[in-house]
């Protein structure tokens, strides 16, 4: 309790110093890079996961170089599950700007509210409440149900790309695997999905949240008991067993967390519905 109250108190010491560093920023950047600037959404410091300036430009940056890579045409309808403050709104303008659209997911209604605040002004962008639950992104008011119903609101072999960054390092094999089905029953065929995960590797990590020495089920393991969903880490075999027969790797990138070697945190994979 001591620490989660330090770290609040310092987030709001943060937060009001790093808004006047914006402004400041602002006000000698070229015109051009005003845009990244203005819509940086005001609640990235607020709710679980006290987000920063640092990780979440890295990760536009990352992904911006990652779909050139892989994405090709500008008018492509993206799914990004799991969205959050949906950092990756503004990258994926370019691929959804003529008829495309870019449709961001998540549980949580202030991230939700945030995202239609911000992006607004964004052509072709989304976003959507899920009714799904996660015992660590949960909302407080919605009672978790087991089901294997998905809500997304999008139909089968409809997504070109389907993100899902940070998402599958919080679910256990039950819901993994619901959601990977439904991963591959939205996406077009030859559609692109990026998925990241931890995976376990002989590596200790001096942050405790990323040592993944509890198992769960076979191949699934976390940090924190009390609620395996804060952080979970697999296998590598069990992402081979995840995405059988499902789809392609076309690259894996090590995540540097649970001692990978790519300058991403977790492991991404890019793959192609098969």
């Amino acid at each position: 309790m001591k620490r989660r109250f330090l770290r609040f108190g310092f987030y709001c010491v943060y937060y009001c110093v790093s808004r006047v560093f914006l402004g400041l920023e602002r006000l000698i950047c070229w015109k051009e890079f005003r845009f990244w600037i203005d819509t940086t959404p005001k609640g990235i410091f607020k709710g679980v996961s006290f987000e920063n300036y640092t990780a979440h430009i890295h990760t536009q940056g990352f992904f911006s170089a990652l779909f050139s890579c892989y994405v090709t045409g500008t008018n492509l309808r993206i799914l990004d599950f799991g969205c959050g403050m949906a950092k990756l709104a503004p990258v994926c303008q370019y691929w959804v700007k003529e008829n495309g659209k870019y449709l961001g997911v998540d549980t949580d209604v202030k991230a939700i509210e945030q995202c239609r605040k911000t992006y607004g002004i964004l052509k072709n962008c989304e976003f959507y409440l899920t009714a799904d639950q996660n015992a660590f992104y949960r909302n407080p008011d919605v009672v978790k149900k087991e089901t294997d119903h998905v809500d997304w609101p999008v139909g089968d072999s409809t997504q070109h790309l389907v993100i899902a960054n940070s998402v599958f390092t919080h679910l256990q094999e039950g819901e993994a695997r619901k959601y990977m089905r439904k991963i591959h029953a939205v996406l077009a065929p030859g559609g692109i999905a990026m998925i990241s995960f931890h995976i376990v590797r002989d590596y200790v990590n001096p942050n405790p949240t990323f040592n993944f020495i509890h198992p769960l089920t076979p191949g699934w393991f976390t940090s924190t008991p009390n609620c395996p969903e804060t952080a979970i880490g697999v296998e590598l075999a069990t992402v081979h067993d995840l995405i059988r027969e499902k789809f392609t790797i076309l690259n894996w990138l090590e995540g540097h967390s649970t001692g990978g070697k790519s300058v991403y945190f977790q492991d991404l994979f890019v793959l192609k519905k098969t």
